[in-house]
């Protein structure tokens, strides 16, 4: 079971910011009615759906007037647009009120759709040359980004980066082992990271006696070696309070650069100001594990085996390891296939020996080995090559101009860190290698793991390895093993369900050429009365989407009939459910209850319903397919995009 994860990512920032409003004192004086004002205070300009701004005459403050216990969205549909009109009327309306206008929101330009698919604003073709040829941006859109929980992976997926550390926190260690005052890279502090539940941050005690002190995000076990810490808790397994100098093993921040490097090819803030770091599986959960001799590229048997123990222990996913060396060891082959074992999956880069002598821990069994190439699909020309390689990323070798390398930000001192120049800030970095390819594969299994929680490592692997784009000789050869990863082949075209299948039913779609519309059902009896009866009038399109049986799993969609459009309307939003059958005559948009059963909060299970309103044809439109959505996108003056209706799950067969 994986422990709970802090979320602190989010796609989009909004702000408040107070615009010139209208006074209701100035409306007697022109020749404007009530209603005429607010169109245009709302006519071009976005604005949330479920609160206004209101300034009464007895105060200097503005007052937030939420109707709905949501937190702040974006109005985007007829419903929500006329639902803000009418409460800024009845305010308008009242004497005591002096002005009131719309909750202003601004968003983010982080995403937007190239091509069809979507990728954020910082995302530089030429920058990011390796990711553009490995197809990154195909697959975002087959996580359904920027709309779905598991854009950019899912949160419950956890990669542990056992490394030099990562600049994800302030950390003042002058009193401590390294004597230096960390400081946390601006795209990595807001980032999903592993949370130990049962350990109190920064009180200098083992709060769950797993031997690690403070190990709230992720641990530094260069430190519980160097000090041989032990005894951390007494015989009733009671924490005991600890040295400063110790104070450090539970804050795994970098001390070389190289693992905030690494980390940034599999997450990071893809949305912070001015980041040109770009990681695919942003959205995933990272436990950094700090594994060095502080301030050096060195690392030790007993670090590697305690960070591997940790990572199993603390219920990583998956292990990404950016280190090699020549020999075989045992004790680190015994913890890797215990990991494996464990259901734990390890990748590894290859090596940097141009040759075929292998590099470990890449050329153990149960061990995923990548390896680099460049942008013309030929071996990079440092990266190990022989049997042992099963896979290969893009990286180059710096001799392409423009794709030689790959980019990320990490220490502005990475390669030469000491207690002075740590804190020296951050820049953007070229760097080759296969430590930089194994990230990117750890990114696509983290991926993939977000869209099947139930994948083991070998059937990840093999999936990778059966996708990847075929660059050598056919099949698996030893200059690129079964060739180059390619996230959006990899990835499923939908998400697998991880509920129980026996608690879903599925929920049909028909076409009616007749009234040019949709109808969905749940009803088989129904579905089967329509093939068999009405076939002229109704043609068969096929389950659309899987939903709950039953009102007792989730939260209703309710369904509304049109006798003037002829046509249904679904919704889950309870205000708008209400403010529908309220305001609206029942010729218009008539209530029939609850049609069928959907999550309460979407997971990595579920899947977006994407909704369109046509104003030329007076009707919606629901879809869970991105090519019909994109499809609609491209036709803005039939279709207009409302946005995520609701979750649902994939067809249950």
């Amino acid at each position: 079971m994986h422990k709970n994860i802090l979320r602190v990512f989010s796609f989009f920032a909004a702000i408040l910011l107070v615009f010139v409003a209208f006074p209701t004192s100035q409306i007697s004086s022109n020749s404007f009615s009530n209603e005429e004002i607010v169109d245009q205070m709302l006519s071009t300009a976005k604005f949330d759906a479920h609160s206004i701004l209101v300034k009464y005459k007895n105060s200097n403050k503005l007052s937030d007037v939420k109707f709905s216990k949501k937190g702040a969205r974006v109005a985007e549909t007829p419903e929500d647009k006329e639902l803000v009109k009418s409460i800024m009327l009845k305010y308008l309306e009242q004497d005591n009120v002096e002005l009131v206008q719309p909750n202003y929101i601004y968003e983010l330009n982080s995403w937007e759709y190239v091509e069809t698919y979507p990728q954020p604003s910082q995302y530089n073709t030429s920058l990011h040359w390796y990711y553009e040829a490995e197809d990154l941006p195909k697959a975002w859109g087959k996580l359904g980004c920027p709309d779905t929980t598991i854009c950019g992976g899912s949160k419950d997926v956890i990669v542990a980066v056992i490394d030099s550390g990562l600049a994800f926190e302030d950390f003042d260690d002058t009193a401590g082992l390294t004597e230096a005052n960390f400081k946390a890279s601006p795209i990595y502090k807001n980032i999903n990271l592993y949370v130990n539940e049962d350990e109190e941050p920064n009180n200098q005690r083992d709060d769950d006696c797993n031997g690690v002190v403070d190990d709230y995000n992720g641990a530094d076990v260069y430190t519980l070696v160097s000090l041989d810490i032990q005894n951390t808790c007494d015989i009733n397994d009671k924490p005991r309070i600890t040295t400063r100098s110790q104070a450090k093993s539970g804050h795994p921040v970098d001390t070389y650069g190289h693992g905030t490097f690494v980390t940034g090819l599999i997450a990071s803030d893809i949305l912070a100001a001015g980041n040109t770091t770009i990681s695919p599986a942003f959205n995933i959960s990272i436990m950094p594990i700090s594994a060095n001799k502080h301030f050096e590229q060195f690392f030790t048997t007993q670090t590697v085996v305690e960070g591997i123990n940790y990572a199993v222990q603390e219920g990583a996913d998956i292990i990404s390891l950016s280190l090699t060396t020549s020999f075989k060891d045992s004790l680190l082959d015994q913890a890797i296939q215990n990991a494996y074992d464990a259901g734990v999956m390890i990748i590894a880069a290859a090596g940097n020996t141009n040759s075929t002598a292998p590099a470990y821990p890449a050329a153990y069994d149960n061990v995923f080995s990548v390896g680099a190439v460049n942008i013309d699909g030929q071996r990079s020309s440092y990266s190990t090559y022989g049997d042992n390689v099963d896979i290969t990323a893009y990286v180059g070798d710096g001799s392409t101009a423009n794709q030689s390398s790959v980019y990320q930000q990490s220490l502005t001192c990475f390669g030469n860190c000491d207690k002075n120049t740590i804190n020296d800030g951050f820049s953007n970095y070229n760097f080759i290698g296969t430590s930089f390819a194994a990230p990117q594969v750890a990114a696509l299994a983290a991926m993939l793991k977000s869209q099947n929680l139930g994948l083991t490592p070998s059937e990840i692997q093999k999936r990778i390895q059966d996708t990847a784009t075929d660059i050598g000789a056919p099949g698996k050869d030893s200059q690129t093993g079964y060739g180059v990863i390619n996230y959006a082949n990899a990835l499923l075209d939908s998400p697998v369900v991880s509920v129980n299948s026996e608690d879903l039913k599925n929920l049909y779609r028909f076409y009616s050429y007749t009234f040019g519309t949709h109808f969905y059902t749940i009803d088989e009896v129904e579905r089967d009365y329509l093939i068999s009866n009405s076939p002229n009038v109704w043609t068969y399109e096929g389950p659309a989407f899987s939903v709950y049986k039953d009102s007792s799993l989730g939260k209703p969609v309710y369904r509304f009939w049109s006798n003037e459009y002829k046509t249904h309307f679904y919704t889950s939003d309870e205000l708008e459910k209400t403010y529908i059958a309220q305001n609206y005559d029942k010729n218009t948009w008539s209530f029939e209850g609850s049609a069928f059963f959907i999550p309460d909060e979407p997971t990595a299970s579920n899947i977006p319903v994407y909704r369109f309103w046509s104003p030329i044809n007076k009707r919606h439109f629901y879809t869970v397919s991105t090519d019909e959505r994109d499809t609609l996108l491209n036709n803005p003056n039939t279709w207009t995009y409302e946005g995520v209706a609701f979750y649902a799950f994939p067809v249950n067969n």
